[in-house]
C-alpha cells in the first residue's frame, strides 16, 4: 500500500507552514499603532470664489478635503457645492 504523503510532501508542508507563521509571529512583536480618529466638517456654497477662500482658511487649520460634490435640484438652478472636510484628532 502506497502512503498518502511522502517525506518530501511533509517537508514541503512544514516549510510552507513555517513560512506563513513567521509574518504572523513577527507582527505580534511590532508596536501597535492607534487608530486615527477624525473630526468632520461640511461646508456648502453656491459661490466658488467664496468656497475657495474658506478652503484656504480651513487648510491652514489642518482640515483636508475628504469628499466633494456639486448638484442642483432643477435644470436652471445654480449648482450647490458641498465639501466634506476631515481633520485628525490625534
Amino acid at each position: 500500500m502506497k502512503p498518502l504523503f511522502t517525506i518530501k510532501d511533509m517537508k514541503n508542508a512544514l516549510i510552507l507552514l513555517f513560512a506563513s507563521a513567521v509574518p504572523l509571529v513577527s507582527g505580534c512583536a511590532t508596536s501597535h499603532h492607534h487608530a486615527v480618529t477624525w473630526d468632520y466638517k461640511v461646508i456648502e456654497a453656491y459661490d466658488r470664489g467664496g468656497l475657495e477662500q474658506e478652503l484656504v482658511r480651513l487648510g491652514k487649520e489642518e482640515w483636508s478635503v475628504a469628499s466633494s460634490a456639486a448638484y442642483k435640484w432643477q435644470e436652471n438652478e445654480t449648482p450647490k457645492l458641498t465639501v466634506i472636510l476631515k481633520r485628525s484628532q490625534n
